[in-house]
């Protein structure tokens, strides 16, 4: 298998050990690029990534939280600036400590994981494994040592061969720097670091740095290497790190609950028995002298009577298929200035919508598919769909985004 090493501003390409191709990106051609390696290479690759785009922080939980991902997030949440519901994260236990166990968790950046999974989405290309940099580098590592290791500008504290901290440094490596790790590994295990190593061989000097006690060594890594040894995806959630970039799923529509279905075959009888009423009273009027109005004779200025009852009862879903971050919101607030309430949002099946799609059920009258059109014209371009949503959705209306005028 093919693997994907993403830097800050490269792709390399490697089989096995040996690299076999580069090439630069940028956010604005990352789907451009991963479409020519698609059809250079392979479908398929496993990705390692630059810390840049990947954090891991650690914390202690119990022995009853380690064993639920909920549990995990609940803890994890309150430290973590970005919300891990918005991205794909793990967690991984890597030592008991006392009664409590200490936790690694390692998420993607959202901005990068949009981005990347739109692109990998688009020319259906499959991820079999994301990993970090540090997390390569660490199977290197002795498994009974807490250890600092500078590889290059990124500084990495590993226990058990598992990253529990990672920073990229923007400018050489300086005493404050070693200081923080050192407060970190007190703060975490009341000892400071029982390794030190730098890589690659004589790539940075550790005479100007106080190590207390401790003797840095050099050491070459290779963290391709470690990342062909284990592909890291089998085993309960305590003891693995699986970081999926998963395609967006497509909506499942939810089948109706008892109440709703008793109530839709009432509307059909009702329907039903009106319509037979209506057609008893065209034929009574065939047999008098009355007249019924002509509908054609109201004055075309008449205004169009807006529904405004009812129109907060509509369960509406909007999901977002421009691709841009943000627009579900977006749209929801347009909505709601005519009394619109957005009950769900979430991502379409894909991000290629240009016109802003609009589906309903058959009972959501015309003059509403207007309302809903005018609330949106300002910024969307709008279309009706044909295809009418089954009476059983669990949504009355579903509006997916397109492209912004």
């Amino acid at each position: 298998m093919y693997i994907l090493y993403l830097s800050k501003t490269k792709i390399e390409v490697f089989k096995k050990e040996n690299k076999i191709s580069e090439v630069s990106w940028s956010k604005d051609n990352l789907v451009e690029v991963l479409g020519r390696l698609k059809s250079t290479f392979s479908s398929k690759f496993k990705v390692l990534l630059a810390d840049d785009f990947i954090s891991i922080t650690s914390l202690l939980v119990s022995k009853k939280e380690s064993k639920k991902r909920k549990f995990v997030l609940t803890k994890a949440q309150p430290i973590i600036s970005q919300d891990l519901n918005q991205t794909t994260w793990d967690y991984k236990v890597v030592a008991n400590l006392g009664k409590s166990k200490l936790v690694q968790i390692i998420y993607l950046n959202k901005d990068f994981f949009d981005q990347f999974r739109i692109a990998i989405h688009r020319h259906k290309i499959k991820i079999k494994l994301v990993e970090s940099l540090s997390t390569g580098i660490s199977r290197f590592l002795s498994k009974n040592k807490l250890t600092f290791v500078l590889f290059q500008n990124l500084v990495i504290i590993s226990f058990n061969q598992t990253p529990i901290f990672s920073k990229v440094l923007d400018k050489p490596l300086t005493q404050d720097d070693i200081n923080q790790v050192f407060a970190f590994t007190k703060e975490r295990f009341n000892i400071l670091p029982q390794q030190i190593i730098f890589s690659p061989t004589g790539d940075t000097a550790f005479s100007p740095y106080d190590f207390a006690s401790l003797n840095p060594e050099y050491l070459d890594l290779n963290p391709i290497t470690g990342l062909i040894h284990s592909s890291n995806i089998i085993g309960p959630d305590d003891s693995t790190t699986r970081l999926e970039i998963k395609s967006p799923q497509p909506i499942i529509i939810n089948q109706s609950s008892l109440a709703q279905k008793i109530a839709i075959i009432l509307a059909v009888c009702i329907f039903l028995i009106v319509g037979l009423l209506v057609s008893s009273k065209k034929i009574f009027n065939k047999n008098t002298d009355y007249v019924s109005p002509v509908v054609e004779n109201i004055p075309q200025n008449t205004p169009t009577l807006i529904p405004t009852t009812n129109i907060d009862s509509l369960k509406i879903q909007v999901l977002n298929g421009s691709g841009v971050a943000g627009e579900a919101t977006k749209v929801s607030t347009l909505l709601s200035q005519n009394k619109f309430k957005v009950t769900n949002t979430g991502n379409a099946p894909n991000y290629d919508y240009v016109k802003t799609e609009i589906q309903a059920k058959k009972l959501v009258s015309a003059q509403i598919i207007d309302l809903l059109v005018e609330s949106l014209e300002k910024d969307y371009t709008s279309t009706v769909s044909a295809t009418k949503l089954v009476d059983s959705s669990e949504y009355d209306i579903v509006v997916t985004i397109g492209k912004t005028k």
